[in-house]
């Protein structure tokens, strides 16, 4: 059964309902810190849906070793600039260079997938 407590947190994060209503099974982390401006101290992402409530220039989120086809959501509402880092640092986002950071501009979404054991596919939503 949905969790209807997660779906209205979602929702108050700004998510649109249908949208909220789809990502209610998912594990949520909500107010996180971003932390470290390198990929070993980058605050290690452990839920699927993550938003990120704080963080400094140049801090980021680091992506979880999680098997190929795993979603992950990052919703930057931190008023800065985000960094995302991938799962290792032979690890890859969009192709990249190995252990490479993309970036997440405020108040935005970000959808990323692991596609290979190497490389993850990053897409902005909003």
């Amino acid at each position: 059964m949905a969790d209807s407590s997660k779906q209205t947190k979602l929702m108050a994060f700004g998510t649109n309902p249908s949208a909220a209503a789809v990502l209610n099974g998912f594990s949520v982390g909500s107010d996180l810190v971003a932390t470290g401006t390198v990929i070993t101290d980058a605050l290690d992402l452990v839920n699927e849906y993550n938003h990120v409530t704080t963080s400094s220039a140049s801090t980021g989120v680091q992506l979880p070793d999680w098997p190929v086809g795993s979603p992950i959501f990052v919703d930057n509402a931190s008023g800065q600039t985000l960094k995302i880092w991938p799962h290792s640092a032979s690890g890859t986002i969009n192709g990249g260079s190995g252990g490479s950071a993309q970036t997440i501009a405020n108040a935005k979404l970000g959808f990323l997938v692991r596609r290979t054991s190497t490389d993850w596919r990053y897409t902005l939503i909003n």
